[in-house]
């Protein structure tokens, strides 16, 4: 960051975490997890002054089998932020999309619409872009793609772009005419992919015996960058620009809601797990045997049961495009699963052998709680209890100098999390639990509350 600066390079870093942290287009989920890993990235890089942005997603939306993961977009884009000004950080939070036939234009809105209040809109979109090829021109190629952004309100760009010529060095003709008065006026420049060299041919540079040296997609770029002349200053008009008013519907049928995932609570989620739950997945438990515990187990006790509801799985699960969300959905995914384990231990008659799930839990002694009914009454009490709690710092903490440590700035927050299960690499047992046929309880019923 510091070698950036020194040449005058602002950066957005992407703080979306590989694998456990990425949006799964299939499940969607915001929970502690996620967010305690964003904010450790963000602590990482917060106080460097050439930052610019934080990006919190990239192409999750590629088609529309994947419009429910709208709501849970939003709900980073809010609590990054909420985060963001209580350390009074003035970074922006954008997101990179997949570049589709409207489909981005109408993401676009959605996340810079007002639903779920003004925390919640991004402030900058971008759009990984290869429509332009070769020696192409402004009308075949962005165009449209211009004409389908109009009247945005938030800034735009061009987040990747470079589309590559087989054979042939790219010659980056659309840098002419992303800085031209053609596109100036709505699309805030684009950066081009990629600096290092990829499995595809995207490099700007080749590592050649141990030596990074600059290749002639380099060379072709920075002559292209040298000849434009960006205007000095925006539009008048782009000056003051409205909210984004949501539509109730749009061609994608995005889950247009003013609810949104909720914040995620910490605390109330560590008074869980030590109060209420007498079968707990162990410490060691990889994500991936997490998720094939939790899919078994919500098969066993009930997943048709609608989210949100106080049976089955229902308040570990969620429906955004009705804007329903189970309030133990943004808890981490190992008290998700302690919750799921504890309803089908009870199931079966608190049978210590209904704790094991293939050597991946244990019984917590004493047992705390001996019925469904009592554990439904603990979730609401650690919610009650610790309703004006949340994974951000204390309210106390927001008036700290920009210049105030960083790690005196998250104290609250460090101290919230300290008893976040961590995900562990260490191996655990292969997640082969089934439910069986001597179960006390019938595969599919919902516990009795």
């Amino acid at each position: 960051m510091n070698a950036l600066e020194k040449s005058g390079i602002y950066v957005i870093a992407d703080i979306n975490p590989p694998l456990s942290g990425s949006i799964n287009k299939a499940s969607h989920t915001w929970d502690v997890d996620i967010l305690t890993q964003y904010i450790h990235r963000i602590d990482s890089l917060r106080s460097f002054p050439n930052l610019l942005a934080f990006n919190i997603g990239n192409e999750v939306i590629t088609n529309s089998e994947h419009l429910e993961a709208g709501p849970y977009i939003k709900a980073r884009a809010r609590d990054v932020k909420l985060y963001l000004k209580s350390v009074n950080s003035t970074a922006l939070v954008s997101y990179a999309s997949a570049d589709g036939k409207k489909l981005s234009a109408e993401l676009a809105r959605f996340l810079s619409c007002n639903s779920g209040g003004p925390s919640a809109e991004l402030d900058l979109f971008g759009v990984n872009n290869y429509r332009w090829c070769g020696d192409s021109n402004f009308e075949s190629t962005h165009e449209e793609l211009t004409l389908e952004f109009q009247g945005l309100t938030i800034a735009a760009f061009l987040s990747e772009f470079g589309c590559l010529n087989p054979g042939k060095p790219r010659g980056w003709v659309e840098v002419t005419a992303l800085f031209s008065t053609l596109m100036s006026d709505l699309w805030s420049g684009g950066v081009a992919y990629n600096y290092y060299p990829t499995a595809h041919g995207y490099g700007l540079v080749d590592n050649v015996e141990g030596k990074w040296i600059r290749n002639k997609d380099f060379e072709n770029l920075s002559q292209r960058y040298h000849l434009v002349k960006p205007p000095n200053m925006p539009k008048l008009s782009s000056l003051v620009v409205p909210k984004q008013k949501c539509a109730s519907t749009n061609v994608n049928s995005f889950a247009i809601t003013s609810v949104l995932p909720p914040q995620p609570n910490v605390e109330a989620c560590n008074c869980l797990d030590h109060a209420a739950f007498s079968c707990q997945v162990r410490k060691d438990a990889s994500p991936m045997v997490m998720s094939e515990l939790l899919d078994s187990t919500c098969k066993a006790i009930g997943n048709s049961i609608p989210p949100g509801s106080g049976e089955g799985c229902g308040l570990i699960s969620s429906s955004p495009n009705k804007g329903v969300y189970g309030i133990l959905s943004a808890c981490s995914s190992a008290t998700r699963l302690n919750y799921a384990m504890t309803r089908y231990f009870i199931n079966a008659g608190l049978d210590k052998k209904a704790c094991d799930f293939s050597g991946n839990a244990t019984v917590q002694n004493p047992i705390k709680l001996k019925s469904a009914g009592e554990v439904d009454r603990e979730v609401g009490r650690c919610f009650e209890i610790n309703a004006n709690n949340s994974i951000l710092p204390n309210k106390k903490t927001t008036g700290a100098s920009k210049n105030t440590p960083a790690q005196i700035n998250s104290n609250a927050y460090k101290n919230s999390i300290s008893g976040v299960r961590g995900q562990s690499g260490t191996q655990s047992s292969a997640s082969s639990w089934r439910p069986s046929e001597s179960d006390a309880f019938g595969v599919g019923k919902a516990a009795n509350c």
